[in-house]
């Protein structure tokens, strides 16, 4: 007989009460400060012992010599399950960080190892009490009545930041790696749902993906997008904001 759910939590994301059926008590700590006990519930997720096996199985493919306590894995099946039915309230998983700043969202998104969360941390050293970090890894997006909002999550990366809060997203700037910082503004609708929908979680279901690729084509064409060639420099975050905050374009690099 398997481990049987004695853990339960209803959580608050994206403006959604997601009861959550775990079956390790470490889910508890992961998610505090999420946890609500109002409302009817809208999405409950239960977790199995072959969720745990396809999550370690799906770790390999990754990380071949790594070897994931269980728990963990259950937060990787939660956030899964939850993905895929979250599609149903016009909400999806976003690879990128989000900060808070003047009460709209500024998103960075890349390929892991390119430097997101590096930027996010500059924003974060030379605004200060200014800004406010939204997540750092996985938050979500939801369409709410029309315009386009990101939540913080638990699932916030190794440096675990993250806030319980939302903001209307101000613009999205996908991230490259270079010696000086240029940006610019992704003109090209293809170019624009390619890279969006590329840094989204998509489920397997298909009814789910086809909810994404609609949603991911609103709101690349909702959205100001962006792409910049950046160091790891002061100047590069200077150059995100203000090109971000007005829409305006520098002629130089710096």
């Amino acid at each position: 007989m398997g481990i049987k759910n004695k853990y339960s939590v209803t959580l608050r994301l994206a403006g959604l009460n997601v009861k959550i059926n775990a079956l390790y008590p470490q889910f508890l700590k992961f998610c505090r400060g999420y946890e609500t006990d109002n409302g009817e519930i809208d999405i409950e997720i239960t977790t199995r012992q072959k969720d745990i096996r396809y999550e370690r199985k799906k770790s390999k493919e990754f990380f071949p010599d790594k070897k994931f306590p269980a728990y963990y894995l259950e937060y990787n099946s939660i956030y899964r399950k939850f993905s895929s039915e979250a599609i149903k309230y016009n909400c999806f998983v976003f690879h990128s960080s989000a900060i808070m700043r003047g009460g709209e969202a500024y998103v960075f998104s890349a390929v892991s190892g390119t430097g997101k969360s590096t930027h996010a941390a500059i924003w974060r050293k030379l605004f200060g009490d200014e800004v406010t970090m939204i997540n750092d890894d996985k938050p979500l997006i939801r369409k709410v009545e029309g315009r386009y909002l990101i939540y913080g999550t638990p699932w916030n990366g190794k440096h675990n930041l993250s806030t319980n809060i939302s903001a209307p997203i101000k613009a999205i700037c996908f991230l490259g790696q270079a010696p000086e910082n240029e940006i610019r503004p992704i003109t090209d609708i293809s170019e624009r749902m390619a890279r969006v929908y590329a840094q989204s979680f998509r489920p397997k279901d298909k009814a789910a993906l086809s909810g994404l690729i609609k949603l991911t084509t609103e709101l690349a064409n909702s959205v100001p997008v962006y792409f910049m060639n950046c160091n790891m420099s002061d100047d590069a975050a200077y150059l995100s904001y203000n090109t971000m905050s007005t829409g305006v374009i520098p002629t130089v690099s710096f």
